[in-house]
């Protein structure tokens, strides 16, 4: 999200760019999901999306979208 934008009806996010986080499904937790945007409460009913780099073991990093609550919070390496 634009920082410049205000909005006091909108709520931070639980993640942040640069955040580290693993997904709860897909990839059975071989795979690590990196915050690049915050995009805001996109999707039905307020859900909010983030752009994420995912780094499989094995395998290419991909850049996806992602839902807030689809993924947990993990502790920087």
């Amino acid at each position: 999200m634009n920082p410049l934008v205000q909005n006091p009806n909108l709520k931070p996010g639980r993640f942040r760019v640069g955040d580290l986080a693993r997904l709860k499904s897909g990839f059975s937790g071989l795979a690590r999901a990196e915050i690049l945007e915050d995009h805001g409460p996109l999707g039905a009913a307020g859900r909010r999306y983030y752009t994420v780099r995912l780094t499989v073991e094995g395998g290419e990093d991909m850049v996806v979208d992602w839902a807030e609550d689809e993924l947990e919070p993990l502790e920087s390496p």
